[in-house]
């Protein structure tokens, strides 16, 4: 089964040996052109809330095998974020 991405969980964009340096993006849906959208991203280090899309095979590839996991991004995200507590509910697309 070819994996999906899933609405509301972070995927990473980039990889490098320090975490602040990868780009990371909060998926939303993707439209049947293949243009992916996100509802958060961390990029260089700074968290940033609004939309915003990505259009890029190489990125859809990476981003649905390599698994983010939530201690990367964790520095970057404020205070309280949603994803720092409880559980979620996702959905898939």
């Amino acid at each position: 089964m070819k994996k999906q991405f899933i609405k509301g969980k972070w995927y990473r964009g980039g990889w490098s040996k320090n975490a602040s340096q990868d780009y990371f993006m909060k998926f939303d849906y993707k439209e049947k052109n293949g243009k992916l959208y996100y509802t958060e991203r961390v990029h260089g280090g700074k968290y940033s809330k609004g939309r915003g899309s990505w259009w890029n095979s190489d990125f859809e590839e990476f981003a649905l095998n390599n698994e983010v996991n939530m201690e990367d991004i964790r520095p970057f995200l404020p205070p309280n974020h949603p994803d720092l507590i409880g559980n979620k509910i996702y959905e898939l697309w």
